[in-house]
C-alpha cells in the first residue's frame, strides 16, 4: 500500500510538472481544495506575454495628411515586427523610437521634382535614455510637395518622375521605401557605421543606397499591399501611443 501512495505522488508531481504547476501536491492531499488538481492547474495557467511596444505619438502635420499618415503607419507596422528589415535597423524597440523622433521633426516644403525628402544642416548625437541606442537627427528633415511623395508627373505635358527602387512614385510603397531610406541615414550598425553613408551630394550614391533598403526591406513593403490604407490606420489608432523617451546632445 506504501508503495503504490509513493507511486501515485511520484506520478502526479511528473504530470503537475509538464503542465507548469508551481504547486507540487502528494496524493494525500489532492482533496485539499488550497491544491489543484492537474486539470485545474491547465485550465488556470497563464503564459507571461510582453507589453505591447509604445508606439510614438504622430505629430499634428502627419494626422493632417493621408498619404504621410499611412506612410508613417505602414512604416511603423513594418518595424515594430520582428522580420528582416526591422532586425536590420537594430531591432523594434531602437527602429520605432528613432524613426519616430525623425518623423516628429519633419516639415514639407517644394522642392526640385528629383528630390522625395530631404535632410540637411547639422545634426545632433541623440542618447535613448532606456535603451541606450545612440542615433542622430539634423537640423532640418524635410519633404518635397513636388516630388515623388505625392506626384508621378509635374504636369500633364512633363515626362513622369522616375521610380523609387522598383516602385512607382506617389505610390504606397515608395512612400515607405523613401521614409526608410532616410532612416538608414540615422543609425549606425554593429560595426559603427551609419547603416547608410551621406548620398546628398550624388545621385547614384541615393540610387544605390534606396536598393540597399529595397533589398532588406522589399518583402514586407509589397506585403502591405495585402492591407488597405484605411485599416492600417484604425488598427494602429488602437495602439497604445507615447511620445519617445530621449535625451540629447549636439555634436
Amino acid at each position: 500500500m506504501r508503495m503504490r501512495e509513493v507511486t501515485a505522488g511520484v506520478l502526479l508531481m511528473l504530470a503537475a510538472s509538464i503542465q507548469g504547476r508551481a504547486t507540487i501536491c502528494p496524493a494525500t492531499e489532492l482533496a485539499n481544495e488550497s491544491c489543484p488538481s492537474p486539470e485545474e492547474a491547465r485550465r488556470t495557467f497563464v503564459p507571461e506575454r510582453k507589453p505591447p511596444l509604445l508606439i510614438p505619438e504622430p505629430s499634428a502635420l502627419i494626422k493632417e495628411d493621408g498619404p504621410l499618415s499611412v506612410a508613417y503607419h505602414d512604416a511603423m507596422k513594418i518595424l515594430q515586427s520582428k522580420n528582416q528589415c526591422s532586425s536590420f535597423f537594430g531591432g523594434s524597440e531602437a527602429s520605432v523610437d528613432v524613426f519616430g523622433n525623425f518623423m516628429a521633426s519633419l516639415r514639407k516644403e517644394y522642392l526640385p521634382s528629383s528630390i522625395g525628402l530631404k535632410m540637411s544642416g547639422d545634426y545632433t548625437n541623440v542618447i535613448n535614455a532606456a535603451t541606450q541606442v545612440r542615433y542622430r537627427l539634423f537640423d532640418k528633415a524635410t519633404l518635397n510637395t513636388g516630388g515623388p511623395f505625392y506626384k508621378q508627373k509635374i504636369s500633364s505635358s512633363t515626362a513622369t518622375i522616375p521610380p523609387i527602387g522598383s516602385f512607382v512614385p506617389n505610390s504606397r510603397e515608395a512612400r515607405v521605401l523613401m521614409l526608410l531610406h532616410e532612416l538608414g541615414h540615422l543609425m549606425r550598425g554593429r560595426d559603427g557605421k551609419w547603416l547608410l553613408p551621406d548620398d546628398g551630394r550624388s545621385m547614384a550614391e541615393s540610387l544605390t543606397n534606396t536598393r540597399t533598403i529595397e533589398s532588406v526591406c522589399g518583402e514586407e513593403i509589397r506585403a502591405l499591399a495585402k492591407t488597405s490604407p484605411t485599416e492600417v490606420v484604425e488598427n494602429n489608432s488602437e495602439q497604445p501611443v507615447s511620445p519617445a523617451a530621449a535625451t540629447s546632445s549636439h555634436q
